[in-house]
Formats: structure tokens, C-alpha cells, sequence
């Protein structure tokens, strides 16, 4: 039966994908192929190989648990039937754009502007410094995923210095690299290069596989959106897969995690498909006395709202969700004896803080934010809501997409301000006239 529910599930995501698509579609819907990439394309691929081999007790009984398999399915349901009512509503709708057409004209603006040229170039090599001044530069040069890993005895000063400051470093560089690429239309092997050292930093200080893979296919999508010769884009496209595969060979090999990282399918399986986590707070949700994640409702939801509050005046502050998580999945009771080690998105954080009508709220957020973002008017402001809206369905709401958020935020009022402004500016043209 769940096999019969499976194949439905993927049917209806084909169904909705081809009936809801248009050159200038709603942001929604690139939050739609998204889901079916993450969400929907893993039912197929288990369809074939079965479960994912993992070590997670959290995920094992979840993957195992039929009540959790339906319930799944149900969540795969609802927000394709979301999605697609909300989509066939905004059809043809004004606010609707061309993401190719406005993905250009922004790059376009870019390139033109030195002043984003000198920044970006700024912050990419703000990572590669942040390495030469740590108070021991080896511990990045020489011992690969040391903090993310705990594989190497560091002082509090080395420890305080990584979370506070190399980390910042990390996602300024990040940006930079992003910036940068978009402004460099020529491909000039200069930026080239420098580009090239800020990845590397980037990856030195963040010492783990997903973040900087996210960062090289931002890149290559780039190129996908930009260049019109397919030779050509299949050749970046190849290169960027062979490194990817070369750098997840060398850190399985250089942190030892290819010791329960035994096969491709488990590797993309934990950190790139969504389903697991998913599976996991429904599990939660159905089977309280077996896995626990948070203490009480909107726990973390707390936290994110609150997140900037110090520990030493907010004495019982809540955790990010993502560390929740991790000490569940891992079987730890007590939050504090982990950090997070596990991706979480958007769904995965709705459905542990408010229970089963998570399932029904989280696709209605993504499409409130949906409409804002079609709603701007503002190219900059447009692709800063579509980016956030598109990566907390795939990421956890970590500190860069705070920070994306806010600046999305300021966008937001500042061009709201500049509407009223030109508004009142009009008013008293025509009393003039």
C-alpha cells in the first residue's frame, strides 16, 4: 500500500510541476521544484534502492515505522495540493515575473557597478585572513573539519576565536564569492583566482561537505542562467561534479567518516535529500514516548525570534532547533552535550513546534513569503526574498540566513519608504498642475 502511495505522491508532484509552469511563474513555484527535487525525487530513489543505509538510531526507527511512511506521504500531498492551488490562483497574476529575465537584468547591474566589484573582492579575501591571523593557523591548514569534527584539542581562545569570528569570516566570504561571480561576466581569470583561494578558505574554516557544495552549485547556477552554449555548460557542470566528488572522497577519508559513510546513496541521502528529517519530528510527533525532540511547543520558534538575547541575562534561553534534532537523532538527552550536526529546513522546525498542523502551516508560510516576493518591484529586493524563501525549505534559519533576512527586511522598508515618498511627490505635482 505504501509503495501504491509512493508512486501517487510522485505522479501528483509530475502532474502539478507540468500544469503550474509558465515563463513568468510566481516564486512559489521555484519553491515547488525545489521541494520535488529534495522532498518528493527521494520516495523514488528508496522506490528502487530502499532506505538509505544510516547509523542514527532516530532516523533508523523513523525510515522503519509504517504509521510514519503514510504520514509522509500525507505531507507530500498536502503541500503539493498548497502549492498548486495558490499557483493556479496567481496565474497570469501581475506581480507574476521571468526568474531568467530578472536574474540577467541583476547581474546586469552589477557588472556595471565597481563600487560591488571592490566590496566583493573585500570580503573574499576576508576568510583567507581570518586563517593567517587565528591563533593557530595550523588548526584549519593541517587538520581538515577539526572544529566541526572535535578532532583536535584547541584552547578556549582557539575555540572562542573560530565561533565568533572565523565563522562570520566564513559567510562574509560567502557572499563574496557569490557577488563576485555575478559581477564578473568576462570570467577574468583574476577574480578567477581570487575566488578560487576565498573558496578554500571558506572550506578550511567551515570543515564540512554541504556548505561549501551548496556554494559551488550556487555558482555553477550562476553560469546555467548566464551562459547560452550548452557545450560549455555541461563542461562546468561535469568540473563542478568531479570536484565535489574528489572533496566528499578526501573528507570521508580525512575525518574518518567513511567508516559509516559506506556508499554514495547514504552520503547524498543525509546531506542533500529532505525526507529523512521530515520523517523524523513526524516519528517524533506520533511516537512522543520513543523520541523526543523539544521540551514544549514552540521552543525553538522561541529562540529564533529571541536568538539575538545573551545566555548570561536569558539564563534558560532555548537552543537552535538543529541541535534538538541532533541529540535526538543521536539518542543524547541532554542539549548541551552537542552541537548540531544535522541539516533541518523550515518543514522539519514547523511540524516538531506546533505538532501534525506544522504539515498544513509550513507550505502557507512558504507562500505568504511567496507573495511578498512577487510583490517587490525591487530586482535586488526580489532575488534576496526569493533566495531566503527558497533556502529555508532547504536549510535550517542559521545565522547567514538571519542575516539575509534582515537585509531583506531593510529592503523591503526602504523601498516601501520610497513608494510613499514618490506617492506624496505625486500628489502635490497635481495640486501644483
Amino acid at each position: 500500500m505504501i509503495i501504491v502511495l509512493n508512486i501517487f505522491c510522485a505522479l501528483l508532484s509530475i502532474y502539478i510541476a507540468k500544469t503550474t509552469f509558465s515563463r513568468r511563474s510566481s516564486a512559489l513555484y521555484i519553491c515547488l521544484v525545489v521541494f520535488d527535487l529534495l522532498y518528493v525525487v527521494p520516495l523514488i530513489v528508496e522506490l528502487i534502492l530502499g532506505n538509505a543505509r544510516t547509523p542514527y538510531p532516530g532516523i533508523i526507527n523513523a525510515q522503519n515505522d509504517i504509521a510514519t511512511s503514510f504520514l509522509y506521504a500525507g505531507f507530500i500531498i498536502c503541500v503539493q495540493i498548497v502549492f498548486f492551488i495558490f499557483l493556479k490562483k496567481r496565474s497570469g497574476h501581475k506581480y507574476s515575473f521571468s526568474f531568467k529575465e530578472n536574474f540577467e537584468n541583476t547581474r546586469l547591474t552589477i557588472s556595471k557597478n565597481g563600487i560591488i566589484a571592490i566590496i566583493s573582492a573585500i570580503a573574499c579575501i576576508v576568510p583567507i585572513f581570518a586563517i593567517i591571523f587565528a591563533p593557530q593557523p595550523a588548526d584549519y591548514l593541517t587538520h581538515i573539519g577539526a572544529f566541526a569534527m572535535n578532532t583536535v584539542m584547541v584552547t578556549a581562545e582557539e575555540l572562542n576565536y573560530h565561533k565568533n569570528i572565523a565563522q562570520i569570516c566564513k559567510y562574509i566570504g560567502f557572499i563574496g564569492v557569490i557577488f563576485l561571480k555575478l559581477y564578473d561576466r568576462q570570467n577574468q581569470i583574476f577574480w578567477k583566482i581570487l575566488r578560487s583561494l576565498s573558496i578554500i578558505s571558506i572550506t578550511l574554516i567551515d570543515g564540512k561537505r554541504t556548505f561549501i557544495t551548496f556554494l559551488i552549485l550556487m555558482l555553477l547556477f550562476v553560469d546555467f542562467m548566464s551562459d547560452t552554449k550548452k557545450i560549455r555548460i555541461i563542461r562546468r557542470v561535469v568540473n563542478a561534479l568531479a570536484i565535489v566528488a574528489i572533496y566528499f572522497v578526501l573528507y570521508s577519508y580525512l575525518t574518518g567518516k567513511y567508516e559509516y559513510n559506506t556508499n554514495w546513496y547514504s552520503v547524498i541521502s543525509e546531506y542533500f535529500f529532505r525526507s529523512n528529517p521530515v520523517r523524523v519530528t513526524l516519528y517524533a510527533q506520533l511516537h512522543p514516548d520513543k523520541l523526543k525532540i523539544l521540551d514544549y511547543p514552540f521552543q525553538s520558534f522561541i529562540y529564533d525570534l529571541l536568538y539575538f538575547i545573551p545566555k548570561n541575562i536569558w539564563t534558560f534561553k532555548p537552543a537552535a532547533f538543529p541541535q534538538y534534532y541532533s541529540t535526538a537523532v543521536l539518542g543524547i538527552v541532554n542539549t548541551t552535550e552537542i552541537d548540531w550536526f544535522f541539516q533541518t529546513n523550515w518543514y522539519t522546525e514547523c511540524i516538531a513546534n506546533i505538532g501534525f498542523l506544522g504539515i498544513l502551516v509550513g507550505p502557507l508560510f512558504i507562500v505568504y513569503l511567496s507573495k511578498i516576493v512577487d510583490r517587490s518591484k525591487n530586482i535586488v529586493t526580489h532575488m534576496i526574498g526569493l533566495f531566503f524563501t527558497v533556502m529555508i525549505t532547504v536549510f535550517e534559519y542559521s545565522d547567514m540566513f538571519k542575516i539575509v533576512f534582515l537585509v531583506w527586511i531593510l529592503m523591503i522598508i526602504r523601498d516601501y519608504s520610497k513608494n510613499i515618498h514618490m506617492q506624496k511627490d505625486n500628489l502635490l505635482e497635481n495640486k501644483i498642475k
